[in-house]
């Protein structure tokens, strides 16, 4: 399952949707000038992911909306719905929570995976239902038998017998079959309920820790009637005459009537378990509770926040105590110590306090984990225990001068408060950060460059802003350029553009790049227009340019339209008829 994008309407400069992407195996990366928005993004996201991942802190943020684009991949797919065909299209929904007053997911919004959830959960309610109605036609069935299996009469020439050979009654077995049915039916119809529409999905009021619903045990069926000789006391068997060959026949003969609906028994039992083990049942996960699961979960188990100001890292005296998005830095110093050195025991023992040996080896960790960057510019790291049991973080500088990491200097301190936080942080796990790096030296950035796209390549979710060329992937489809107008507004360039050998050696940089998709995007007719008329100025066979340019005739026809044949030149267009021409790209954007 994948995180494709995330739409985000209603925050602060955000009033109409945007769209933050995701690539698989690289950070998202926001560039755009101060002011355009990018810190809004970043807090609007920070928020979503941290009450899917149940962090402490907001729920809600002001009326923010957002809609996450999920897509499942082939084998997921196939799990839900066996029988169907895959494709990507299908396979995509969007997930969002179906209430004003929180941002957790609850609700699948789908033209086809809805649909379909929809006719699987009426199949097997159709199956229970049918289940509990040929469980009474074999009830009417056994009404014909002289003696109430239930009585203790001594004359009985019969018992009833399971699929394991042991003694039962009818009203047993048709409880316990009645109850699984019912069971099920009950299930489906939790989940049947959700779908309010045929598109939507609400899944709110499931419950995730109910137990296994599949306990029938299928021995017990198929079960039939059997004789058992009656025991009788020394008087009775004076006077009473027992037929066997009688008692036996009339028992074939009922096992005979009522074979059809023991059969249809079994056989629905069995469907009816298979069915509701593949999608509903928790005990092992089936595949409704599976998809839901991963959907609720689609943000991982934490989401690691940085912001951009020097006074919110980890290790600094005075900082705002009041608000939950910002780290323990005790707390998080810990989880990173323990989730490293394997200690997993440690992470839900808030009162812990490390032992010699412990801080001993916390300490050597840290010194063999220095960052390239900053080797050479202290001695070595020391780590003790405060008044508190907190851990207490000094470096020995060059000089001999012990120092606190809470007073060396704010691009130490961001360094290691980004150190411990990613430290912190899984595969699924999201890590948003607000301008990283931006106050270290240009080979310190570079390292940190290196560093989170190891960190998107571990599965890691990773997304920045940045004003840094230094931070820049070299993949500039994983790049949202953010602008302002009336409102923020984020734009991207498609992989195939991304793939353009043009592009690079026409743009140059990726903030060259950003002004132009920024003017892209604001008079596309204009620049239709340019495009046309330097094609003509160029050379006036349309024919020749359309070769030249890899498009047809009636496409450069379609940029001097107005109305309807009107056509906006794709980007990548633009980039061809400038290097076609000879000519800034600039010029063709005026």
């Amino acid at each position: 399952m994948k995180l494709i994008k995330i739409d985000i309407n209603n925050y602060k400069s955000i009033a109409s949707p945007v769209s933050v992407n995701f690539q698989d195996g690289l950070p998202t990366v926001l560039i755009g000038k101060n002011g355009s928005g990018k810190s809004n993004l970043l807090e609007a996201l920070e928020h979503i992911a941290s009450t899917n991942a149940n962090l402490p802190g907001k729920h809600s943020a002001g009326g923010l909306q957002y809609k996450a684009h999920i897509r499942l991949e082939k084998d997921e797919f196939a799990k839900l719905f066996p029988s169907e065909e895959y494709s990507e299209e299908k396979a995509t929904f969007a997930a969002c929570s179906s209430s004003k007053d929180t941002l957790h997911i609850d609700t699948i919004e789908s033209e086809s995976i809805v649909p379909l959830l929809k006719k699987e959960l009426v199949d097997i309610r159709a199956v229970a239902n049918e289940l509990i109605a040929a469980i009474e036609t074999y009830e009417k069935a056994l009404q014909k038998i002289a003696y109430d299996d239930r009585d203790a009469l001594s004359l009985r020439g019969y018992e009833l017998t399971d699929g394991k050979g042991n003694t039962t009654n009818c009203e047993f077995l048709k409880s316990r079959a009645s109850l699984f049915a019912d069971q099920v039916k009950r299930m489906s119809e939790v989940y049947a309920d959700g779908i309010k529409t045929d598109n939507s999905f609400v899944f709110s009021n499931y419950h995730f820790g109910i137990g296994n619903i599949c306990s029938l045990d299928t021995e017990l069926v198929p079960f039939k009637l059997k004789y058992t000789k009656p025991e009788l006391a020394p008087f009775e068997q004076k006077f009473i005459t027992i037929n066997e060959t009688a008692i036996k026949c009339e028992i074939t003969k009922i096992n005979k009537k009522t074979e059809d609906s023991r059969q249809k028994i079994d056989e629905l039992i069995s469907k009816l378990k298979a069915q509701s083990e593949r999608l509903m049942d928790t005990d092992p996960c089936g595949a409704i509770t599976e998809f839901l699961r991963k959907v609720r979960h689609i943000f991982g188990g934490n989401c690691g926040y940085l912001l951009n100001e020097s006074n919110q890292v980890l290790f600094k005296d005075l900082r705002r105590e009041n608000d939950n998005r910002y780290y323990d830095p005790s707390r998080v110093v810990f989880e990173a110590y323990a989730k490293a050195n394997n200690k997993p025991k440690l992470l839900g023992d808030k009162e812990h306090k490390l032992s010699d040996a412990e801080i001993k080896e916390f300490e050597e960790w840290l010194n063999s984990n220095r960052p390239t960057f900053d080797e050479g510019m202290y001695k070595s790291i020391t780590v003790s225990l405060g008044e508190k049991n907190e851990l207490v973080i000094k470096l020995e500088e060059n000089n001999g001068q012990i120092v606190s990491l809470n007073k060396t200097s704010a691009g130490r301190r961001w360094y290691f408060t980004y150190y411990f936080v990613k430290c912190t942080l899984s595969e699924g796990d999201t890590f948003i950060i607000d301008e990283p790096a931006s106050m270290l030296h240009p080979s310190a950035q570079k390292e940190i460059l290196i560093d989170l796209l190891d960190l998107s390549r571990k599965g890691i979710r990773v997304v920045y802003s940045t004003h840094s060329p230094y931070l820049i992937p070299q993949e500039w489809n994983c790049v949202g350029f953010v602008s302002m107008e009336d409102e923020t507004i984020v734009s991207y360039i498609d992989a195939k553009l991304e793939r353009n050998s043009l592009l690079k050696s026409v743009i140059g940089d990726v903030f060259n790049l950003e002004s132009v998709v920024v003017e892209f995007q604001k008079n596309p007719q204009k620049i239709a227009e340019n495009c046309y008329q330097v094609i003509k100025e160029k050379d006036k066979s349309l024919e020749m340019a359309a070769t030249e340019l890899n498009v047809s005739v009636d496409t450069i026809k379609s940029w001097h339209r107005r109305g309807d044949h009107f056509r906006s030149p794709k980007l990548e267009n633009v980039i061809s008829v400038a290097t076609y021409a000879d000519i800034s790209i600039e010029a063709l954007l005026k």
